[in-house]
C-alpha cells in the first residue's frame, strides 16, 4: 500500500479533494447534468402533486406512489449510465497515466451522487410530501422518516447507476441495462399485484428489489395516522403491515452497501484492464507486424502521380464536361449575430479554378468562418445590437462560379469536410463508401459502376487493405486517425464536384501522416482540377510549398495573399525575417501573435497562376437553376431506399442496438409471464397487459432517442454536402422504426401471452399484437423527435424517459380514469398507451364472463371502442410523422417557415407511402409489377443525362 501511495504525485486525500471538486463543478455548471436533472425532477414531482392532490387514500393513490418510485428510478440512474461511458476514455487516460487511484475516483463519484440524493430528498420532503396531502403529524417525525427513506432510496439507485455506467460499453447499453429490470421490479414490488398474490418464485425478485422496500416504506409513512379507509387499503388490499416499516430502512442501507462494494470492485477491474478498448466490443485488428504496417503507411502515397491511376472515371459513363470553378470574395465582412467585432473584415481574395489554396492563421483568425461563408452556411441577415442599432451580418459579395453562394447552390458545386472525423463507427470502410456512392454518384450510373468507383477511390486514398475494417471510435477497435482522415476525404471525393473545402484536415496527425494528407489534397487540384481550399494550423514548410496559394488571416483580415514561396520575402519586407533554420509558416504565426492585424502589407488581390494548363474534366453536371429537390445526384426515392438499408444494417450489426433491444424485452416478458401465470381474472390482470405494453414500447423507443443525437453530426455533414434530402432521411428513419417495432414484438409478445395462459384464438392475439406494435411505434416516433431536438444523448435521455414513465400512470390501470383530475385527461387521451391498453384488455377479458365484465367496468373501458381506438392510433402515427418531418426540417435544414399549403398533402401522402415502402420495393422487383414503378428513379429535365447508358446486366443494388 505504501509503494502504491508513493507512485502518485499527490496523496490520496488530495486526489479525493481534486476529483470531488472537478466532479461537483461539472455536475453543477454543465447544463445537461445537474441543472437539467433538477429541472426534470421538479417537473415530475409537480406532476405527482397534481395527481395526488385531493385524492382519497385508495389503490390509485398507492399506485401513484409506485409511479413516484419509478420516476425516481429512471431520473436517478439514466444520466449516470449515459455520462459514465462518455467520460470513460478520459478516465482511462488519466488513470493509466498515474493521475489518481481507482478507489479514490469511485469514492469521489459516490460522494457527488449522495449529495444529489440529499438534494432530491429535501425537495421531495418539503414540496411533494405536504402538497400531495400526506399527513405531517406527528411533526417532525413524519417528515424526517420520509426524508431518510428518500435519501437512502435515491442514493442506492444512483450508486447502482454509477456501477452500471462504468461497466457498460456505451450509453445505449447502459440505458437498456437499467430499464431491463424495471418492469419485473414493478411487477414484483408488492403493489400491483400485492405481495400475497405473487407466485413463490417471484419472491426471489421481490426481496432484492429496492423499489419494493422504498414503496412499502413510503406507503407506510403516507397511509398511517389517516382514516380507517387508508389503513384498510394498506393492510387488507396491499397486505402491508406498518410494524415492518423499520426493516425497510435496514434493507435499503444493505442494498446501498452491497452496491457500493460491487461498484468499487467493478471500477478497479475496468480501469486496470490491460486492453485499450476497456472491454469494448469491436472487430479485432488483423494480426500484422506493427513496424511493417507503419512503414507501409509512411511510404504509400495517397494519390499516384499519374491521373490514370485514379482509374474510376475511365470506367464511368461519359458525363458533361465542367470547367474548374473559381471562387471570389469582394470586400467581405461578416459579424456573428450578437458579436461586437467582425469575424471577417474587408476580405478580398480570389481562388482560381483548379488551384490548391492553404488558409493559415492563429486561433480565432476567421479561417473556419471563411469556409462556412464559401459553402453558403452563413447566410446574410441582420440583428439588433445592444444599443438598438440594426446591423447586417454580411457585407460584400461571396461568389462561387460568379454567382452569389447559398447552401442549396453550393451542394451542387462542392463539399466541406469537417475537422472532426464524422463517420459511422459501426460500418466498415468499404460499406461507408458504398452507401455514399449510391447517393452521391450520378443517377445515370449503374450499381456496378458505382461500386467500381468505390474500389478505385479505396486504392487512390490508400485504404484498399483496410476496406473490411470497421471505422471504430476511441473505445472501439477500428482504423487509425490518419485513415479516418483519408476516409473522410474519400467520401467527399465520390461526389465528383469541382470544389472541395477542408477544415483542419491534418489536425491530430504526425508529420509524416500530415504530409501524406497534404499531398492528397494538392493532388486533387493538380491531377483532377478540383478547386481545393483547406485550413491548416502551423503545417510543415514542405507541405505549404506544395500549394498554389497561401492566404494568411489575422484578426479576420488578410495579412498575406500570394504564392507560398514568397512568404520569406514578405517577412523581410515587414522587418520580421525568419531565422535561417526556422519554419517560415511557424514564424509568421509568431509574428501575427505579437503584431496581429496591425500588419499592413500590400497583398495581391489576384492569386498567382498555378502554372498548369486549365483543363476541363469529367465531373457531375450541375444546374444552378434547378429546384432544391432536383439538385441531388439521385432521386429522393433512391435516397430513401439506400438510407433505409443503411439504418437497418447498422441496427442489426451494432452490438449496442439489436441485442440491447431484443434481450431486455424478452427478459421482461418472461418475468411478466411467470409473475401472472394462471393468475385468474381479477383487477390485477390488467397489470400483466400493461407491463408487456410498456416493455415493448420502451425497448424500441429508448434506443432511438439516444441513437439520433449520436448520429447528428454525420447527418448534418451528409445533408449539407448534398448527399440526401431531409424528406428522404426522415421517412427512411420512420420505415426503419416501423419494422423495428414489428420485429421486437414478434418474439416477445407470444412469450407473456402464452405463459399467462390467455386464449389461443388468432383474432384475439392479432388484436393484442397490433395494439402493442402501434403503441411502440407512436412512442418511438416521439422518441425520434426528442432525439432531433436534443443536442446530446444525456439531454435526450433526460427528456424522453419521463415521457416513457408517463405511460405507466396514464394507461388507465394504476390510476383509473375516474380518479384522474380534469387537467390530467388531455395527457391521458394524448398518449397511445391508453388506447392500446383498452384494445388489448377488452380483447383478452371480454369473453371471461361476468368476472371479465366486472374488471372491464372497474377500468372503465369498453369493447365497442376498439375500432375507434385503432383509428386514433393510426391518426397518431400520421400526426407524429408529420410533426417529426417539421422538426427535421428545422433541426437539419434550418427551415424556420414552412408552406403548409404545399407541405400538408405531400407529407400525408409520404406518411402513407413510407409505411408501405417495403411492399412497394418488393412489388417493384416482381415481373408483373415492373412497369408500375418505372418513373420513380428517372432524372429530372434539369439534370443532363449521361451519354453512355448503364449496362442492362449490372446487378441490382436493392436485391
Amino acid at each position: 500500500a505504501e509503494a502504491e501511495a508513493t507512485a502518485y504525485p499527490i496523496s490520496y486525500g488530495e486526489q479525493y479533494r481534486v476529483l470531488l471538486l472537478r466532479s461537483l463543478h461539472l455536475w453543477i455548471f454543465d447544463r445537461q447534468q445537474g441543472p437539467l436533472i433538477l429541472k426534470m425532477l421538479v417537473a415530475v414531482n409537480l406532476q405527482v402533486v397534481l395527481l395526488l392532490a385531493g385524492m382519497t387514500p385508495n389503490l390509485s393513490k398507492a399506485n401513484t406512489l409506485l409511479y413516484l418510485t419509478v420516476t425516481e428510478y429512471t431520473m436517478s440512474m439514466s444520466p449516470l449510465v449515459i455520462l459514465m461511458p462518455q467520460e470513460k476514455a478520459v478516465i482511462l487516460r488519466e488513470y493509466r497515466n498515474g493521475v489518481f487511484s481507482a478507489p479514490v475516483y469511485w469514492l469521489a463519484r459516490v460522494t457527488v451522487v449522495i449529495g444529489h440524493a440529499l438534494v432530491t430528498a429535501t425537495f421531495s420532503t418539503f414540496f411533494t410530501y405536504p402538497l400531495a396531502g400526506f399527513p405531517v403529524f406527528p411533526f417532525p417525525a413524519k417528515l424526517a422518516r420520509w426524508w431518510l427513506a428518500q435519501a437512502l432510496y435515491v442514493s442506492t439507485l444512483m450508486t447502482f447507476g454509477l456501477t452500471v455506467g462504468i461497466f457498460v460499453p456505451s450509453a445505449l447499453a447502459g440505458v437498456k441495462a437499467v430499464t431491463a429490470p424495471l418492469v419485473p421490479w414493478i411487477a414484483t414490488a408488492g403493489v400491483t399485484p400485492p405481495l400475497a398474490l405473487l407466485r413463490t418464485p417471484m419472491n426471489y425478485l421481490h426481496y432484492p428489489n429496492p423499489l419494493s422496500w422504498a414503496v412499502k416504506l413510503m406507503l407506510t409513512i403516507a397511509f398511517t395516522h389517516r382514516s380507517d379507509k387508508a389503513r384498510d387499503t394498506l393492510v387488507h388490499e396491499l397486505k402491508v403491515h406498518p410494524g415492518n416499516a423499520n426493516s425497510c430502512y435496514y434493507a435499503l442501507a444493505i442494498c446501498f452497501a452491497v452496491l457500493f462494494c460491487v461498484g468499487l470492485h467493478v471500477t478497479c477491474k475496468v480501469l486496470s484492464r490491460p486492453d485499450a478498448s476497456a472491454g469494448q466490443r469491436g472487430r479485432p485488428k488483423t494480426e500484422t507486424d506493427p513496424a511493417a504496417e507503419k512503414a507501409d503507411e509512411a511510404t504509400n502515397p495517397l494519390l499516384e502521380p499519374s491521373g490514370a491511376s485514379y482509374g474510376a472515371i475511365a470506367a464511368a459513363p461519359a458525363a458533361t464536361l465542367v470547367d474548374p470553378v473559381p471562387i471570389e470574395l469582394r470586400g467581405v465582412s461578416y459579424r456573428h449575430p450578437g458579436a461586437r467585432r467582425l469575424a471577417i473584415d474587408s476580405v478580398n481574395v480570389k481562388f482560381a479554378g483548379g488551384s490548391a489554396t492553404v488558409l493559415m492563421g492563429p486561433s480565432g483568425a476567421g479561417k473556419t468562418t471563411l469556409l462556412n461563408l464559401l459553402s453558403g452556411r452563413l447566410e446574410s441577415g441582420s440583428f439588433q445590437a445592444e444599443n438598438g442599432e440594426k446591423r447586417a451580418t454580411l457585407d460584400g459579395e461571396v461568389l462561387v462560379a460568379e454567382r452569389p453562394t447559398t447552401l442549396e447552390a453550393f451542394k451542387q458545386l462542392g463539399t466541406l469536410t469537417p475537422q472532426e472525423e464524422v463517420l459511422n463507427e459501426i460500418l466498415t470502410v468499404q460499406q461507408t463508401l458504398a452507401y455514399t456512392a449510391e447517393m452521391r454518384s450520378p443517377r445515370e450510373w449503374s450499381y456496378a459502376q458505382k461500386m467500381g468507383r468505390v474500389e478505385a477511390v479505396l486504392v487512390a486514398v490508400g485504404l484498399e487493405e483496410k476496406k473490411h475494417n470497421v471505422v471504430g471510435n476511441a473505445l472501439k477497435v477500428g482504423i487509425s486517425g490518419g485513415q479516418k482522415k483519408r476516409l473522410s476525404i474519400a467520401m467527399d471525393l465520390l461526389a465528383e464536384l469541382p470544389i472541395m473545402l477542408f477544415d483542419e484536415p491534418t489536425t491530430g496527425l504526425d508529420a509524416a501522416m500530415a504530409l501524406e494528407v497534404t499531398e492528397c489534397l494538392v493532388s486533387l487540384a493538380t491531377e483532377m482540377d478540383r478547386t481545393v481550399i483547406c485550413t491548416v494550423h502551423q503545417p510543415p514548410w514542405t507541405s505549404v510549398l506544395k500549394f498554389d496559394l497561401l492566404v494568411v488571416l489575422a484578426g479576420g483580415r488578410v495579412a498575406y495573399n500570394d504564392a507560398p514561396a514568397g512568404l520569406p520575402d514578405f517577412l523581410v519586407a515587414i522587418r520580421a525575417p525568419a531565422p535561417p533554420n526556422e519554419n517560415p509558416a511557424d514564424h509568421v504565426m509568431d509574428v501575427l501573435a505579437s503584431q496581429g492585424a496591425a500588419i499592413d502589407a500590400s497583398t495581391r488581390a489576384e492569386p498567382p497562376a498555378s502554372g498548369r494548363e486549365a483543363r476541363r474534366l469529367p465531373l457531375k453536371p450541375v444546374d444552378l437553376a434547378a429546384a432544391p429537390g432536383e439538385a441531388y445526384p439521385v432521386s429522393e426515392w433512391a435516397q430513401f431506399l439506400v438510407l433505409t438499408r443503411r439504418f437497418s444494417y447498422v441496427f442489426v450489426v451494432d452490438p449496442d442496438q439489436l441485442p440491447e433491444v431484443i434481450m431486455p424485452c424478452i427478459f421482461c416478458n418472461v418475468i411478466n409471464g411467470l409473475a401472472f401465470r394462471n393468475f385468474g381474472t381479477n383487477t390485477y390482470t390488467g397489470g400483466a397487459i400493461l407491463y408487456s405494453l410498456i416493455s415493448h414500447s420502451m425497448a424500441v423507443a429508448n434506443g432511438i432517442s439516444l441513437n439520433i443525437p449520436n448520429e447528428r453530426d454525420l447527418i448534418l455533414r451528409e445533408y449539407r454536402n448534398g448527399t440526401y434530402s431531409v424528406r428522404a432521411y426522415w421517412f427512411a428513419r420512420v420505415v426503419t422504426t416501423t419494422w423495428i417495432a414489428v420485429f421486437c414484438g414478434l418474439p416477445t409478445i407470444p412469450i407473456w401471452y402464452s405463459l399467462i395462459g390467455f386464449s389461443a384464438d388468432l383474432v384475439t392475439f392479432n388484436l393484442v399484437f397490433f395494439a402493442s406494435t402501434f403503441n411502440a411505434l407512436v412512442l418511438a416516433l416521439i422518441a425520434s423527435i426528442v432525439g432531433l431536438v436534443c443536442q446530446t444523448e444525456l439531454a435526450a435521455g433526460q427528456v424522453f424517459l419521463p415521457i416513457g414513465d408517463s405511460v405507466t400512470i396514464y394507461a388507465g390501470l394504476l390510476i383509473t380514469k375516474r380518479f384522474l383530475k380534469p387537467y390530467a385527461l388531455p395527457i391521458f387521451y394524448g398518449l397511445p398507451i391508453s388506447y392500446a391498453f383498452e384494445i388489448a384488455t377488452t380483447a383478452l377479458l371480454e369473453d371471461k364472463g361476468d368476472k371479465g365484465q366486472e374488471v372491464l367496468g372497474y377500468y372503465d373501458i369498453h369493447p365497442n371502442n376498439r375500432h375507434f381506438d385503432f383509428f386514433i392510433l393510426h391518426l397518431m402515427v400520421v400526426f407524429w410523422i408529420a410533426v417529426g418531418y417539421l422538426v427535421a426540417l428545422n433541426k437539419i435544414a434550418g427551415s424556420k417557415r414552412v408552406d403548409f399549403s404545399a407541405w400538408l398533402p405531400v407529407t400525408l401522402f409520404n406518411s402513407i407511402k413510407c409505411l408501405c415502402a417495403p411492399f412497394l420495393a418488393l412489388f417493384a422487383k416482381c415481373t408483373p409489377f415492373k412497369g408500375l414503378f418505372e418513373g420513380l428513379d428517372k432524372p429530372s429535365s434539369a439534370v443532363v443525362v449521361a451519354a453512355t447508358p448503364p449496362a442492362k446486366d449490372d446487378p441490382d443494388p436493392h436485391v
